[in-house]
């Protein structure tokens, strides 16, 4: 099992997957988010039984409004929802339009000074061996 994990790992890299977020105990939970930028972006694929999931960090003295973009594979549906955590320690949840298999789903949210947005990336039953990309503008 281990020596299969490794050559598709080795495999994905060869046909141009980026992998770094598609290992389990990365990017997996909210201590391990991976941390986006306005104008980065991320592709990658989805395993089973977990989520993949981002951060934006607000550290500036005002808010900032962005659009955060999730590009599903051409053969599957994948769903994401936001999470904005605010220093008082609320919570907002929002939920992107779903455009469907190979859809685009895009949201746009407003973070205020000291807040944290994560999106929980997450499968609707079915995987890809394709990635799918994630970015925030």
């Amino acid at each position: 099992m281990k020596k299969f994990i490794v050559l598709l790992s080795i495999f994905g890299l060869l046909v141009g997957v980026p992998s770094a977020y598609a290992q389990y105990g990365y990017g997996d939970t909210i201590s391990t988010a991976v941390a986006v930028t306005p104008g980065s972006g991320y592709g990658t694929i989805l395993q089973g039984g977990e989520a993949d999931i981002f951060v934006l960090n607000n550290n500036t003295a005002q808010s900032i409004t962005k659009t955060a973009n999730l590009l599903s594979p051409a053969d599957v549906n994948y769903n994401y929802w936001v999470e904005i955590h605010n220093p008082g320690g609320s919570v907002t949840y929002l939920n992107p339009w779903d455009n469907g298999i190979g859809g685009l789903d895009s949201i746009q949210i407003t973070v205020g000074p000291g807040s944290k947005a994560y999106f929980i990336v997450s499968d609707t039953g079915t995987l890809s061996s394709a990635s799918y990309s994630f970015w925030v503008n």
